[in-house]
């Protein structure tokens, strides 16, 4: 409906950061430790949303919750998006830096 797409966004890209089989590791004094870590259970998303061209949308989402940023472009508004993998996610509006 018009109403849904009001809100949606536009076809979000998976965003790629490790090679396959990379492996997490903590580095210590007696040498580096491995993380018991899969990359591939963290999903990173990049696109647009709809109606506003300028705009950026990020998201992290994964079994331990969703993070992510909806930049709108310029006076439209910044909102941070999170949640904890058991409850839906909450949007809030990041306040606009005042400049000096």
């Amino acid at each position: 409906s018009a109403e849904d797409s009001r809100y949606g966004s536009t076809p979000m890209s998976i965003i790629r950061v490790t090679a396959p089989g990379a492996r997490f590791v903590v580095g210590t004094p007696e040498g580096d430790r491995p993380i018991d870590f899969d990359p591939e259970r963290v999903v990173l998303l990049r696109g647009r949303a709809l109606g506003h061209a300028g705009s950026r949308v990020f998201l992290a989402i994964s079994p331990w919750g969703t993070q992510g940023v909806v930049d709108l472009g310029g006076c439209a508004g910044k909102f941070a998006v999170a949640s904890r993998a058991a409850g839906a996610p909450e949007l809030r509006r990041i306040p606009q830096r005042r400049r000096p």
